[in-house]
């Protein structure tokens, strides 16, 4: 999505000044640059509406594979819930590495890429929601916030974090996953256009006849 950002927003700054110029030119009557302005502009304009549909259809694609990434990585997770909500952290030893490949590379990578899109969108929001939930997720985990921190930057290695002292965790992990079940269901709401346009009409204040 960067690259169509950085495209929508040169082809938009050549567009103004090509058409800048292409009226000084028309007012001093030089009429052969004027046109070469002009098409310059035209061109710029069709770029820009390019740049701006792959833009929106590229991060379309990026909500729906982190959503799918966030619900694989629940699973690896959820296979080791017992009937009273219970996680034995020693029974994710053997599944740990499994858990963090799918977190790198089906969830903190499409989350790096929607931190790029308008921070005051609802899209946003929701995205900085599951961010901030499936990072409480990850560090049920571990007895130390700054150790399982450092695992999820790639600053320590997985065979040292498996020497760390592990923990039984009950209600408190079942919690942050309920949380962000929750999120994810926003996100996909959000991503339904009759939703949308459904929470739009409910806004709309009616308006007497009179």
């Amino acid at each position: 999505m960067r690259l169509q950002r950085k495209t929508l927003f040169w082809s938009s700054f050549v567009s103004i000044i090509a058409l800048t110029i292409s009226y000084v030119t028309y007012i001093a009557e030089y009429e052969y640059i004027s046109n070469i302005c002009v098409g310059l502009f035209s061109s710029g304009i069709l770029i820009c509406i390019t740049s701006a549909v792959a833009y929106y259809h590229e991060r379309n694609a990026t909500i729906l594979l982190l959503y799918r990434g966030c619900y694989k990585f629940m699973e690896s997770l959820t296979n080791n819930l017992r009937l009273d909500n219970m996680i034995d952290i020693y029974e994710l030893r053997e599944d740990l590495d499994m858990i963090i490949h799918v977190y790198n590379e089906d969830v903190y990578y499409y989350i790096c890429e929607l931190k790029q899109i308008n921070r005051h969108s609802s899209i946003r929001k929701i995205t900085d929601d599951i961010w901030e939930n499936i990072r409480h997720v990850y560090l049920f985990a571990a007895d130390d916030r700054k150790t399982v921190m450092k695992c999820l930057l790639g600053d320590l290695d997985v065979t040292e974090i498996k020497n760390y002292p592990w923990k039984h965790v009950g209600d408190e992990a079942a919690a942050y996953l309920e949380k962000l079940q929750k999120a994810l269901d926003k996100l996909a709401y959000q991503m339904n256009y009759f939703n949308r346009r459904k929470e739009k009409s409910s806004q709309e204040v009616p308006t007497d006849a009179d």
